[in-house]
């Protein structure tokens, strides 16, 4: 989700739209039914465009509550949508380089891991599809274990017997949050209809999925709250990133040129066939592409994904925690609502890199250094984009309350208790590096909120993003959504 993305999509579109559509009745015809699913190794290199996977080196921490006398309070789901189409612009340079492919083998045979390319079937086979979540229809094959629809729903109802507990008796509404991109909401509703689905005692339970508007009117008050910033330049370190060594690309370049004369692919050509590797499994679940490059160009590719966010959407840049507090904030004031209001499970769906702002300002992949822009970092390097934000990515914080003890085991002779919390982020428990003491490595919840003001300092949204005069400073939608019209209309 690029900020200058709206003010080129009009060109992107005209030239999708110009292109000839690709088997586009029923979409690829070849038979990967064998090979799908057997490329997952490769998963934690491809960055952002990944296909969901559970955290990459966890810590082996339990994510069960700690004690049977531990109780849940509370829990806070910001999620990003499943897999899905590549974007307008992304469709726009695959089917160019797809086209490059198509016009050699029109009057000459590929060789090489190129071969296959002689008898394909383009994997964007609708153009229409393009920024679209993955569900059983627009996906090549229903054995694709990696459709964004199913991936949502299996959220939902994991979410559902893991904090089903939260849901009193008579609770009779689920409200649920969802940016205005139509993929985010497809997640969203998908994963309320899950939620709603599971087989509890609550029957009477109903939800309903607030659109909130991407836009900078609605300053603070949105899930996407870097399109208020006005200054936000996802450009702006761009010749900090270009000294990042990419002979690599021209090596595969070379390569793939030495065995098939007059092809002329370029080293950006071949940053694209990592991007055509990533995308074709989120639709056909397999991808010969991806077999093009070695391993240690895919670690080479995996940390040129780091550097390119750390650098815009996290520490790298100076605005990222001012636009992450937004979220960050608002999370800890649900923390202080009551238990015994009419909700205690509050889900949020947006986008990869909102939830990295987000991550920026929670600390829990922050880098005693900045990146190295010259070379790999392998050690003391906890911020890796695919662990943080694959497809499907979600970032869960859990309030509960323990009897108070002081070894955080023996609950047998405490008379109080004592609430933590703790994130669990794709299915890893993710301690909090300086307040970890709590049991389940969860942080004491006092401790936690002077942790949080430690972390925001003194970032100004308003002042530090310059948002629109009128636009709203604050975000409230937690708390106003049954009396104002969160129903925006749907886009990319």
């Amino acid at each position: 989700m690029m900020l200058k993305l709206f003010a080129i999509l009009p060109f992107f579109i005209a030239y999708i739209n110009a292109l000839p559509l690709i088997n586009s009745n029923n979409g690829p015809q070849k038979a990967y039914n064998q090979l799908i699913g057997t490329q997952e190794e490769i998963f934690q290199y491809l960055g952002g465009q990944a296909p969901y996977l559970s955290f990459i080196d966890d810590y082996g921490i339990s994510t069960d509550l700690p004690s049977d006398q531990c109780q849940l309070e509370q829990v806070q789901l910001l999620a990003r949508h499943g897999e899905r189409f590549p974007s307008t612009g992304v469709g726009a340079t695959l089917s160019k380089l797809y086209y490059k492919f198509s016009n050699y083998t029109a009057s000459n045979e590929l060789t090489g891991s190129l071969s296959f390319m002689n008898d394909y079937d383009f994997f964007i086979y609708d153009n229409s599809q393009l920024e679209m979540l993955t569900n059983d229809t627009n996906s090549a094959t229903t054995e694709n274990p990696y459709i964004g629809s199913r991936d949502a729903e299996n959220l939902g109802a994991e979410f559902r017997n893991k904090y089903g507990s939260l849901i009193s008796d008579n609770q009779t509404f689920l409200p649920v949050f969802s940016s205005s991109s139509d993929r985010v909401y497809q997640t969203a509703l998908q994963f309320t209809q899950a939620f709603l689905s599971a087989n509890h005692s609550t029957p009477n339970l109903q939800g309903h999925v607030y659109i909130l508007a991407e836009n900078a009117s609605m300053g603070a008050n949105q899930l996407t709250p870097v399109q208020a910033c006005t200054p936000f330049n996802t450009s702006a370190n761009a010749d900090l990133l270009a000294q990042y060594d990419s002979q690599y690309l021209q090596d595969i370049a070379d390569r793939l040129n030495s065995g098939n004369s007059g092809l002329g692919l370029t080293s950006q050509d071949a940053l694209n066939l990592f991007t055509w590797c990533a995308y074709e499994i989120n639709v056909n679940g397999y991808s010969d592409m991806c077999n093009v490059m070695t391993k240690d160009e895919f670690v080479r590719y995996s940390y040129y994904q780091d550097l390119g966010n750390y650098y815009e959407w996290d520490a790298g840049y100076y605005l990222n925690k001012a636009v992450g507090s937004v979220l960050f904030n608002n999370s800890i004031n649900l923390l202080k609502t009551p238990p015994e209001t009419d909700n205690n499970v509050w889900a949020g769906f947006t986008h990869d890199t909102d939830i990295e702002s987000f991550l920026s300002v929670a600390g829990l992949f922050t880098e005693s250094k900045n990146l190295s822009l010259t070379n790999v970092e392998f050690k003391d390097h906890s911020y890796k984009r695919t662990a943080m934000t694959p497809m499907g990515a979600r970032i869960i914080l859990e309030k509960f309350s323990c009897p108070s003890t002081s070894n955080n085991t023996d609950y047998s002779n405490s008379t109080s208790t004592t609430s933590y919390v703790r994130y669990v982020v794709n299915d890893a428990v993710i301690p909090i590096e300086t307040c970890s003491y709590g049991p389940g490595f969860s942080c004491p919840i006092d401790d936690f909120y002077t942790y949080a003001e430690q972390q925001l300092g003194d970032v100004d949204y308003v002042s530090e993003c310059v948002i629109p005069e009128g636009a709203p400073t604050q975000p409230t939608f937690f708390w106003d959504y049954a009396t104002k019209n969160y129903t925006s209309s749907l886009n990319f």
